[in-house]
């Protein structure tokens, strides 16, 4: 894993480039990436047979107002098939699940490192449903977990007075359970706190 190593100098990322992208999508970040291995492998132990896929690829993460790399590393993933008598493996599903399961691991790393964040609309405790302002334009997905919470705080450093972030008082979380082009709904899964409009959202716990 790299971090903030130049990599834009590197030849892996062009630096205009991402600059020039964020200048036209309004884009923070952009997401590059190659293949290196999406294969079908048979395995044999003493309890399964079966097959496996496997997919790895190498990812950057690039700040488009800078083109300086947050983050770059290779992620893998597999997805088996246990042997059955007179069924042929399915390589097309094993590699698209192995690709997924991959997927699904960036999007963890990215949440660290930007989470997605957006606003309480309405919250009908009714119904136990919370409309957030963020949708599938946003990549927002039904069973994702987002965590709503109030800023506080400012943490500000004692000799710089750089103030380096925000503390965040988290009220508790919901689950997505419907997705609009630019907003969704979520289900109540824990409130520790009254959920109320304005409050701030971020995918994950």
């Amino acid at each position: 894993m790299f971090r903030e190593l130049g990599l834009q100098n590197s030849g892996v990322v062009d630096s205009n480039s991402a600059i020039e992208i964020g200048k036209l999508s309004g884009a923070d970040y952009t997401l590059v990436g190659s293949v290196i291995t999406a294969e079908v492998i048979p395995f044999d132990n003493i309890f399964y047979q079966g097959y496996k896929g496997k997919v790895a690829f190498e990812m950057h993460l690039v700040d488009n107002k800078t083109g300086m790399v947050l983050y770059s590393d290779v992620i893998s993933d597999t997805e088996s098939q246990m042997y059955t008598p007179g069924v042929s493996v399915n390589e097309r599903n094993l590699i698209s699940g192995a690709s997924k399961n991959a997927a699904e691991k960036v999007l963890e790393k990215m949440n660290e490192l930007t989470p997605l964040t957006g606003t309480v609309l309405t919250v009908d405790h009714n119904e136990d449903l919370v409309y957030f302002d963020l949708g599938y334009e946003n990549g927002v997905q039904k069973g994702d977990i987002y965590t709503i919470y109030k800023e506080g705080t400012p943490i500000i450093h004692p000799r710089t007075k750089e103030i380096l972030g925000i503390k965040e008082n988290v009220l508790g979380t919901i689950k997505v359970t419907d997705v609009k082009s630019n907003y969704a709904i979520g289900e109540i899964k824990k409130e520790k706190s009254t959920f109320k409009v304005g409050d701030k959202i971020k995918r994950g716990e």
